[in-house]
C-alpha cells in the first residue's frame, strides 16, 4: 500500500460551489473551511481521478477493465433490489473503495502568511455572466454572479493506494487540466503535480 501526496496547481480563477448563494449579490459561492479559506474537497478530486482514468483506460493506455469499483467503489446500487410497496426501491449494498481522498487545502505555511496579512478577502472575486440572444441582446433574467477563487497551489493525500495501481492513478491525475463549474468557459484550469510517495505503514 501507498500514500500520494499531490498538489494542484490553478493556472485561472475556479469555482468549487459550496451549494449557498449570498441573495441578490451572488448565485453561487465557494466552498471555505472554517477560516474562510478556499479548498478542494476530497470527493470531487475523487470524482476527477476516476473520471480520468476510466478515459484513459477506455482508449486503452493502461488495462485495468472491471477494476474502476474494486478501486472507486460505487456507493449505493439501487438496482439490485425491486420496489417496495411505496413504490421505492430499496438501497442496495455499499462497495467501499480503500481508497481516501483528503480534502485539497493551502499549505499551514501560505495559511498563516494570509491570515496574518488579513488577505482573505483578497482570494475571492466576483464573475458576472449573462446570455445573449441571436440579435446580441441580453436575454431577460439571465445576469449570474459567481463567486471564483484567484489562481493558488493545494495539497492532498491519496492514502490507500495499492502497488499495481499507483502509477495509473497517478497518470490519471496528470491527465486532469481543468476542475470546478465552469470549465467549458475558462475558469478552473489546473495541473495535478505528485509531489511523495510513501509506503502505507500497517498497524
Amino acid at each position: 500500500m501507498k500514500d500520494i501526496t499531490y498538489s494542484i496547481k490553478f493556472y485561472s480563477q475556479w469555482h468549487c460551489g459550496s451549494g449557498e448563494s449570498q441573495g441578490a449579490d451572488l448565485d453561487a459561492l465557494v466552498i471555505k473551511d472554517r477560516q474562510g479559506l478556499p479548498y478542494v474537497p476530497g470527493k470531487t478530486v475523487k470524482g476527477l481521478v476516476r473520471d480520468s482514468f476510466l478515459e484513459l483506460d477506455i482508449i486503452g493506455y493502461f488495462d485495468h477493465k472491471g477494476k474502476e469499483i474494486e478501486i472507486f467503489g460505487c456507493g449505493y446500487d439501487y438496482k439490485q433490489k425491486p420496489k417496495t410497496d411505496d413504490g421505492k426501491k430499496e438501497q442496495g449494498i455499499i462497495n467501499q473503495s480503500r481508497l481516501y481522498f483528503s480534502n485539497a487545502v493551502l499549505k499551514s505555511v501560505v495559511k498563516d502568511e494570509i491570515e496574518k496579512a488579513s488577505l482573505i478577502p483578497f482570494l475571492f472575486n466576483k464573475v458576472t455572466r449573462t446570455s445573449i440572444d441571436e440579435k446580441g441582446v441580453a436575454n431577460e433574467m439571465s445576469l449570474r454572479s459567481m463567486e471564483v477563487t484567484v489562481p493558488v497551489a493545494l495539497t492532498g493525500k491519496i492514502l490507500n493506494v495499492e502497488d499495481q495501481y499507483v502509477d495509473s492513478i497517478i497518470d490519471a491525475m496528470k491527465f486532469i487540466k481543468r476542475l470546478g463549474s465552469g470549465r467549458n468557459r475558462g475558469l478552473g484550469r489546473c495541473s495535478f503535480e505528485v509531489l511523495n510517495i510513501s509506503e502505507r505503514r500497517t498497524i
